[in-house]
Formats: structure tokens, sequence, C-alpha cells
């Protein structure tokens, strides 16, 4: 009787163990079917207005670090699930963002702002005379 006990208690240990990996095998498996896949998303940028190619466009997912810019022929390749949002900055046009959704190509117009917002200015900040300087002299009122 000792020995049907001991056999009792290793198949209801068992039963447990079981249930607990079944438990955990599921918890992996429905955490897997809501993690969305990262696919590669390519497409080109291009001027809305002129239709010609952007090199330099960055193109980033929003809310991460991830990101890339478009190369000389407009062209682009960034990881991306379905549920990110691709944004499409450059400097003179229109931030652009879009949802990944199904597509895995993505071809953008930007639009120019009419207004130039972003301006780098570079400045020596030396005083000399004009006429002894060896480069270019601009002045802007």
């Amino acid at each position: 009787m000792n020995q049907n006990l001991r056999l009792g208690k290793a198949i209801v240990v068992f039963k447990i163990v079981l249930l607990q990996t079944c438990i955990v095998l599921l918890g992996f498996g429905i955490s897997f079917a809501q993690s969305p896949a990262a696919v590669a998303v390519k497409g080109r940028v291009t001027d809305g207005q002129m239709n010609k190619p952007l090199a330099g466009v960055t193109v980033s997912v929003k809310g991460t670090k991830t990101g890339v810019t478009s190369d000389i022929n407009g062209d682009f390749s960034v990881s991306a699930s379905a549920s990110s949002i691709l944004v499409f900055s450059y400097v003179g046009y229109k931030t652009t963002e879009i949802l990944v959704g199904k597509q895995t190509v993505v071809n953008v117009e930007l639009q120019v702002t009419g207004q130039l917002k972003d301006v780098i200015v570079t400045a020596l900040g030396i005083t000399r005379e004009r006429r002894s300087v060896g480069y270019s002299v601009t002045e802007i009122k």
C-alpha cells in the first residue's frame, strides 16, 4: 500500500508539472501571436512637385531609435512592424507620417513647406579687413 501511495503522489506531481508546462507554453504562444513581427519596408521618396527622387530624407520608425536615410535614388529600406508609423522628414518639406499596416512597399511624395524653418548658419566670428581675407565674404542685412 505504501508503494501505491508513492505512485499516486508521483502521478499527481507529474500532472502538476505537465499542467504548468502547458500554461507556460501557452503563454509564450500568446505573447508571440500578439507581438507584431518586423518586416523590411522598402520604398522611394520623391518631391511632390517635380517627381524627382530625394536623397538624404530621414525615414524613422515613430517611438523608436530605428531610422535610415534615403539613398541618391530616393530609395530606403527599414525594419518595421504592421503597427509602426514611418516618419519622413527633410529640410524644406512637410514631415509626413504613414502607418505601415500590411504594406511592404511605401512610396512617398513629400510636399514643399513654402517656407524654410530649418536654417543652418556658420560664421567664423573673426574680424578682419575685407581685403586681407583669403575666402569669400558675404554680408546679410
